[in-house]
């Protein structure tokens, strides 16, 4: 069997522990689980006895040995009935283990109960993607990346990485990504309702390119944290719903993000609705760039390509003329009026004077 494929064999050792026994030669689960050629019947087997995934939480080994020359972990685990993964063993071959845990399986519609995860065994150095890895695992409250063996010099996709893990509310070891240089962070925290605080200062994010929906709904986010020492998103064009619904947000510091290349033409690549549903919104230091990537083509007062943070009634005027003074000027590049949607509230602490630096660039203050 080829061990590039490993994974999709792996995740068919899901169910039927004592009938495997059985039907395999009366081989342990733990010599199956081990072996290359076992882990071939297995796949066969699954094929026609998907059941008794009791029997699985209950039997299956603490700890599995991938083969040294297995390169993808993809899928691996994804949707097994674990409560806790056995400690899993593999080495520097491995560059892809991703969605190795995701559970977003129809019949268990993303409810894997998996509650901890041993990192221990895992060797991240020549990982370069981690897209959905741990994605849907609803049960999981702390991931510890501490444990692990190297860094994650060759990371570059952490999309999805951990989107919808309803109850996560710690990340420990981020130093272990102080050399990843990040080009894929969409929907990395997306729906990660318990996350209080996210630490992303050890990422290089110079290069990435999508950030749609980074910490979209979380709903209890209080703070987010970036790499002041370099420039973010300058190539970037997925933006919008960054912290889309983060209700409990308060300030955040975007200074070190350029949005010039984000072009305004659609849902994804937009800006527009970064802060939507961000209540409590009160500081926001803006990106420099925003309204550089529209084109002359793109039609006056567009919906992708206004502002709208009329969900904010909180938002400070000083931030407001933050935002006014980093506005592309649209008269002068020969582009079309755009608009930018307030609260009330939020427009009340406006002078006519402040609203004029927006219109005078042609953005009008709605």
């Amino acid at each position: 069997m080829n061990n590039n494929t490993l994974s999709s064999n792996l995740e068919r050792i899901k169910n039927a522990v004592d009938d495997i026994r059985e039907n395999i030669g009366g081989e342990t689960i733990e010599e199956v689980a081990e072996n290359s050629n076992g882990l071939a019947r297995l796949d066969d087997y699954f094929n026609t006895n998907p059941t008794d995934s009791a029997n699985v939480i209950n039997n299956f080994p603490y700890e599995i040995n991938i083969p040294s020359n297995t390169t993808s972990l993809v899928n691996a685990f994804s949707d097994w009935p674990f409560t806790k993964v056995p400690k899993i063993n593999f080495g520097s071959n491995v560059t892809d283990i991703g969605r190795i845990f995701s559970s977003r399986a129809s019949n268990r519609g993303g409810t894997m109960p998996l509650s901890q995860i041993d990192l221990s065994g895992w060797t991240f150095t020549n990982i370069t993607n981690i897209s959905g890895a741990f994605s849907c695992l609803k049960q999981i409250t702390t991931i510890d990346f501490s444990s692990g063996q190297g860094t994650f010099d060759k990371l570059t996709n952490m999309g999805s990485a951990f989107d919808s893990c309803r109850n996560l509310q710690h990340i420990y070891g981020m130093e272990k990504f102080n050399n990843a240089k990040i080009t894929a962070a969409g929907l990395l925290f997306y729906y990660c309702v318990q996350l209080k605080s996210v630490d992303l200062s050890y990422l290089d994010l110079s290069d990435c390119t999508n950030f749609q929906s980074i910490c979209g709904e979380c709903t209890a986010l209080q703070s987010v944290t970036f790499n002041k020492n370099i420039i973010i998103g300058s190539n970037a064009m997925r933006v919008s719903g960054m912290f889309r619904n983060c209700s409990n947000l308060v300030s955040v510091d975007l200074s070190m993000f350029n949005f010039s290349k984000v072009p305004g033409n659609s849902y994804e690549n937009n800006f527009s609705d970064i802060f939507s549903g961000c209540s409590k919104i009160q500081n926001v230091v803006w990106p420099s760039g925003m309204g550089d990537g529209y084109s002359t083509s793109l039609s006056q007062y567009n919906s992708t390509s206004s502002i709208n943070i009329s969900a904010c009634p909180n938002i400070t005027r000083d931030s407001l003329l933050d935002l006014f003074n980093k506005l592309s000027d649209l008269v002068s590049a020969g582009k079309k009026r755009q608009r930018i949607y307030l609260h009330s509230s939020a427009k009340s602490r406006l002078s006519s004077e402040d609203i004029a630096i927006a219109t005078v660039k042609g953005w009008d203050v709605q």
